[in-house]
């Protein structure tokens, strides 16, 4: 199954087993009201990772990661 197909199937059974699955497109939302996670929160949490050194990544260079294996994969995505 290629990388794309996994990842949509892993994201499905998440929603399933969300305890809010109204259909507003959120990949990660707040655990306990199932609102869009803080901005602010999210930047401090990855900074702290980067401290921790789990991985020293920014943003970009996800983003660049995900178009990446993306375009390896054959799969569309917008822009």
């Amino acid at each position: 199954m290629p990388t794309a197909e996994r990842v949509a199937f892993a994201l499905r059974e998440l929603r399933e087993r969300s305890y809010y699955p109204r259909d507003r497109d959120l990949v990660f939302c707040h655990p306990e009201t199932g609102e869009p996670l803080d901005r602010s929160k999210l930047v401090r949490r990855f900074k702290q990772a980067r401290r921790d050194e789990v991985y020293r990544i920014t943003f970009h260079e996800l983003r660049n990661t995900f178009g990446t294996r993306m375009a390896v994969t054959g799969t569309r995505h917008a822009t």
